[in-house]
């Protein structure tokens, strides 16, 4: 096991910046998901921990061991690449030994790893076999034991799960997560699905254009996220945001024509903020066909079924949201309803810089 310690990292490719100075910690046996859409960096900076790429500035450590111009073969990590990166002509056993072969170990040294890491995934009846002759998923397996056979300290993994079909992307996903546990090994995971982050891991750093938006536990991230990035892009469906705009002597919030009350928006009103963007997630609020106080009214844009539940899209004025109900309640297209909220689950954001305010 090690401890990582990214620090104040820039990485630029020509006049590109792909990292501006991101800093985290993961700690030993740690779980840690770099979290973000295609060009956010994530990939970059897994590179940068691997030794692939060396940082523009900033530093990277393991243990408290400054490993910024360490090369890759000398910083102890396995790498589960994207693709597998399996070699056809070579055997599961060959593929898995690979990087036992190039260190020129002893062959029965070699077997009783190799054994004993194919035991673990379950493919120690494949060894004979070669590439072409295994699923998706147990290709998956190899690629993970050719990293695990050479006891890393760290195990980087991108994206390893996307050229799986949805319903082996599942399975492997829970056994990804349970080999890491039992193998307590400190783990770094690049996704840019957010179901996976939220199910395997202990800490997410959320990226976004280079920059860390976010870092904290899946909860964290899912019901107090620091921004509007974060609020809109974990969840599924993700949080609604919604334009809101506070009335001085009412001290109401109005979406559309319907107003909100709140004892916090006192505290907006006090600040001088009177425009804001307010949050929710789709399963904290409900859909009534009778008028109710600090309700939305709204009109049924599109109604969803999704086996035990369905997703409603809800339009009010120009902005749409959604709201996840039970299938029992039988909504129409164009029909006027009444939405109300959890207010004990709002967000509020700054309608200027998009960080929440409380």
């Amino acid at each position: 096991m090690a401890m990582v310690e990214v620090r104040r990292v820039t990485k630029t490719f020509g006049k590109v910046v792909a990292l501006s100075n991101v800093s985290f910690t993961i700690e030993d046996g740690e779980f840690v998901v770099l979290l973000g859409p295609s060009g956010s960096g994530k990939t970059t900076l897994m590179y940068l921990i691997a030794g692939i790429y060396k940082p523009t500035s900033g530093q990277i450590f393991f243990d408290d061991v400054e490993v910024t111009k360490v090369p890759p073969k000398d910083r102890n990590v396995g790498l589960v690449f994207q693709n597998w990166a399996l070699y056809p002509h070579m055997t599961i056993f060959e593929n898995i030994a690979f990087p036992l072969t190039l260190k020129k170990m002893r062959l029965s040294q070699i077997k009783e790893k190799v054994l004993q890491v194919a035991q673990m995934l379950h493919i120690d009846s494949f060894l004979d076999r070669y590439p072409w002759q295994l699923s998706g998923g147990q290709q998956q397996r190899v690629a993970i034991g050719r990293a695990l056979v050479k006891e890393p300290k760290i195990l980087l993994f991108d994206e390893p799960l996307s050229n799986l079909d949805a319903l082996l992307r599942l399975n492997v996903r829970a056994e990804i997560k349970k080999l890491q546990k039992d193998l307590k090994i400190t783990s770094v995971y690049v996704t840019h699905d957010q179901a996976e982050a939220l199910a395997i891991a202990d800490k997410i750093v959320v990226l976004n254009n280079g920059f860390v938006v976010q870092i904290g536990t899946p909860d964290e991230v899912y019901t107090k996220p620091s921004h509007t990035f974060v609020a809109s892009f974990l969840g599924n469906p993700p949080a609604n945001l919604l334009e809101a705009n506070l009335s001085t002597e009412e001290k109401i919030a109005y979406i559309g024509k319907s107003g909100l009350k709140h004892p916090a928006f006192d505290l907006l009103l006090r600040s001088g903020e009177k425009s804001f963007i307010l949050a929710f997630r789709p399963e904290h609020a409900t859909i009534s066909t009778h008028p109710t106080s600090n309700s939305i009214s709204c009109f049924v844009y599109t109604v969803e079924p999704m086996g035990r539940e369905q997703i409603v899209t809800l339009q009010v004025d120009e902005h749409f949201f959604k709201v996840i109900t039970s299938v029992d309640q039988k909504l129409e297209p164009g029909q006027n309803v009444y939405v109300l909220i959890d207010l004990s689950k709002i967000l509020v954001y700054s309608s200027k810089t998009g960080e929440r305010l409380f």
